[in-house]
């Protein structure tokens, strides 16, 4: 006996309909995205019950033909391709010719559309097999009515959420639209209350505004950057607007909205050192990238995308977001900035840590514990030494993208002046200015000092080790530190080869003064560099950097001398865009004087 049916046309749409209308927002996406590929300047968007009973979308675009009305629901019709062959090539945002038939097999459909060239336009009317047409008046462009969805499927009809949560997608799947197409003016009306108006003049920051709100886009810094066949504009939030949910990242590839893993680990990357663990950016970002990079034919939903190459696409947006971080750091002061106010208080003079870097001859290196309160260096403890610089473009090509550059740390023209308060719990510095009160993390900021240091390759200075550090690895991360010595050597590091998975540390960048720490700093270089060869070698290094200052940093628990904790205080106000040590921890909390004046009612 036979089994094998084949389903006819309505049954295979219902099924098919599963895939691409998942819900009220699936069904409006598809229906806004045809009126952008029709070329319109207007969109109007008006839905009742979270798009249950009513999803209308109109707008002034091309519209279609009376013949090509009933041709417009059938499967896999399309004006967008002509053949399989189109689609490496496809700009358009629907080319599959799955929408308006999926749409129509489970609600009851109407379209409304007239051309420009025709008097008249045309209805047409779909219900299950009952499709018909009929010439009306109507302006130029298309309306599409899809009531009752799901009225056919009750069991997909259980699966919907409360009307008030579809109609919140609904309004994100307009959002998204709106701000992909700032040229468009783009109207949302839920149950009879407008909820949303752009104005439609071309500047993406003005439609940011209209559809996620001013105080989004005011906190907002712009990013531009390139790789190889990728381009990159867009803005991200300011680290002091960073939110509490990971949920603010918006993508677009050529115009579509999609979702990326490879752009939110770059954007996760970049903001690093930037956010607490529990903090997230918020994104609008757009990618360019030639057609036949990209392949959209991937999601039934067309939101997910494979891109030819991965790592392009990663360096595009990695470099260019850390960039305009960086940028912001350096050009914005005021009020975002922990370490700026000022007072009368009498600055304190220049001073040198005792922990500035300083090595013991004597010492065998398993005693080589150092210790700030009573180590006084001698011409005999150290030899300062300058190793030869490797030339500039060589380490500036390595450590920085082939189109972007980091710029400096913003340096305060005038340091305020503060009072040295103490330090409590062997953990915590105090400062007091004539306005503010501050408690610093010392690890979190001298490690975040050391970084900024560490990081300045070209100009990094070492200090030779009278007794070389001798450190057995792993055969992979010997090799690593070896083949990459020239580069090291840059950052401050002198490494030779001692055995077949030994090396030797020979010198150090000034910056790194604890000898005790050095074993553990190379075994974490050579660890960070070597793992993780899918990335960067420039992102490897600088999470490498973040190891080193971690390790060299000073720890909490042992008390430090005034003068190391007011070299720290120092380098904090002189440097007024840090905020964060590179894991993302806050390095200061600051409490003003009209804040302790509330707390006391005076």
């Amino acid at each position: 006996m036979d089994v094998i049916n084949i389903l006819d046309a309505i049954s295979a749409n219902m099924i098919a309909a599963g895939e691409v209308v998942e819900r009220p927002a699936s069904a409006l996406k598809e229906l806004v995205e045809n009126a952008i590929d029709a070329g319109a300047t207007t969109i109007s968007v008006e839905i009742k019950d979270g798009g249950n009973t009513l999803i209308r979308v109109s707008d002034n675009g091309c519209g279609i033909s009376k013949n090509d009305l009933p041709v417009a629901i059938l499967r896999h019709a399309t004006s967008k391709i002509k053949s399989g062959a189109d689609i490496d090539g496809v700009m358009t945002l629907g080319f599959r010719g799955e929408a308006l038939a999926a749409i129509s097999a489970v609600s009851k459909l109407s379209i409304i559309s007239r051309k420009e060239s025709e008097d008249f336009g045309n209805l047409l009317t779909a219900e299950g097999e009952n499709v018909t047409v009929e010439e009306v008046g109507c302006p130029v462009g298309t309306t599409v009515l899809v009531e009752e969805l799901f009225y056919n499927t009750p069991a997909r009809r259980k699966f919907m959420k409360k009307d008030s949560t579809e109609a919140a997608a609904c309004r994100a799947a307009v959002e998204k639209a709106a701000v992909s197409h700032p040229e468009i003016s783009f109207r949302f009306t839920s149950d009879g209350e407008q909820k949303l108006v752009t104005s439609g003049d071309g500047v993406l920051k003005n439609a940011i505004a209209d559809a996620m709100g001013a105080a989004f886009a005011k906190g907002l810094i712009e990013v531009k950057g390139s790789a190889e066949n990728v381009s990159l504009s867009g803005f991200v939030t300011t680290p002091e607007a960073a939110r509490g949910r990971n949920n603010g990242v918006n993508v677009f590839i050529n115009g579509r909205y999609v979702v990326s893993k490879t752009v939110s680990a770059a954007l996760k990357e970049a903001f690093r050192s930037y956010l607490p663990h529990d903090r997230y950016p918020a994104a609008v970002l757009f990618l360019t990238l030639p057609p036949k990079a990209v392949d959209v034919n991937v999601h039934p939903a067309k939101i997910e995308v494979k891109f030819a190459n991965e790592r392009s696409v990663y360096e595009a947006v990695y470099y260019g977001v850390r960039t305009a971080l960086e940028r912001a750091d350096a050009f914005t002061g005021g009020e975002d900035d922990i370490f700026v106010t000022g007072g009368d208080i009498t600055p304190s003079p220049k001073r040198t840590p005792s922990f500035a870097p300083a090595y013991d001859l004597g010492m065998k290196q398993s005693e080589a514990i150092f210790k700030a309160e009573d180590f006084v260096p001698t011409e005999l403890d150290i030899i300062p030494t300058v190793i030869p610089q490797a030339k500039p473009e060589d380490t500036a090509t390595r450590f920085s993208s082939p189109t972007l550059s980091f710029p400096e740390q913003r340096v305060m023209d005038e340091k305020p002046p503060y009072r040295y308060v103490g330090e409590v719990w062997n953990a915590y510095i105090m400062a007091e200015t004539e306005d503010a009160f501050y408690v610093i993390d010392k690890h979190a900021a001298h490690e975040r000092i050391l970084y900024e240091e560490l990081r300045k390759s070209t100009s990094a200075e070492s200090q030779g080790l009278l007794t070389p550090v001798v450190v057995e690895l792993t055969a992979a991360e010997a090799d690593t530190l070896i083949s990459e010595r020239d580069y090291l050597l840059s950052l401050g590091f002198e490494i030779d080869a001692f055995g077949d998975k030994s090396v030797a540390l020979r010198a150090v960048p000034a910056a790194i003064s604890d000898s005790a720490a050095l074993p553990a700093v190379l075994e974490q270089l050579a660890a960070s560099l070597t793992e993780g060869g899918a990335l960067p070698f420039n992102e490897r290094v600088d999470k490498a950097l973040f190891t080193v200052a971690c390790k060299a940093a000073v720890k909490a628990g042992r008390r430090n001398t005034e003068e190391d904790n007011k070299w720290i205080i120092d380098r904090l106000f002189e440097n007024g865009s840090i905020k964060y040590c590179p894991h993302g921890r806050p390095v200061a909390k600051v409490f003003t004087r009209r804040e302790a004046n509330k707390w006391f009612d005076r």
